[in-house]
């Protein structure tokens, strides 16, 4: 009976979640975003970081904006990628 009760209330906070995050999408939040992380790389770039501009960056930055920068610049600095 316990597990029941603990499974709904996990339930009930994942739809709360999922729709709190429908509700505050913006595709111009994301796009910013996007725009920002590319901008942010380049300038990166231009003093010397040394993460190449490729495809795979591109796009992961593009679609993850600036976290996905955050996570290329951390496997970058720590030897893991790029």
């Amino acid at each position: 009976m316990l597990f029941e009760i603990i499974a709904f209330i996990l339930a009930v906070l994942l739809v709360a979640a999922v729709f709190k995050f429908i509700y505050e999408f913006s595709l111009k939040k994301l796009i910013l975003n996007a725009i920002a992380g590319l901008v942010s790389l380049f300038i990166l770039n231009l003093f010397g970081i040394g993460i190449p501009i490729n495809v795979l960056t591109v796009f992961i930055i593009a679609i993850t904006g600036m976290v996905g920068l955050v996570l290329i610049l951390l496997f970058h600095f720590l030897g893991i990628a790029f």
